[in-house]
């Protein structure tokens, strides 16, 4: 895996240029110059995903509304599931923590026999 200092290709030039633009007009005219509409069609459909995903929207609605592969989909899932996803972060930051996710980072542990299912007694297979 790459580090911070280079990427899988040796140099994170882009990213440096990106983190550099600070005016939106700019950043507009930029991604507009270097990317192809299909490319920043792309990038679009990817980041209305993971909004749609942060917002809680099933991934079958999802896949239905764009049009879209559930493969897709599940990876953005994942992204948004890494502990240090940086995408979730600056979701969070734009629109608000989800309550699904507030709610299970706010309560505690559950306790044993609190409905989980864990502590039913499994059947034997094969019978």
């Amino acid at each position: 895996m790459a580090d911070k200092e280079s990427g899988p290709n040796g140099s994170l030039d882009l990213q440096r240029v990106l983190a550099r633009i600070t005016d939106f007009d700019e950043m507009v005219s930029f991604c507009e110059e270097i990317f192809t509409p299909r490319e920043l069609k792309d990038l679009e459909l990817r980041w209305k995903l993971l909004t749609e995903l942060h917002r809680g929207t099933s991934q079958r609605s999802i896949a239905s509304l764009y049009r879209i592969s559930l493969c897709k989909i599940t990876r953005g899932s994942k992204i948004l599931k890494k502990k240090d996803s940086t995408a979730r972060k600056i979701l969070d930051e734009m629109y608000g923590r989800p309550a699904s996710r507030r709610d299970k980072e706010t309560s505690g542990p559950r306790e044993a026999g609190s409905g989980g299912g864990a502590d039913r007694k499994r059947r034997p297979r094969g019978r």
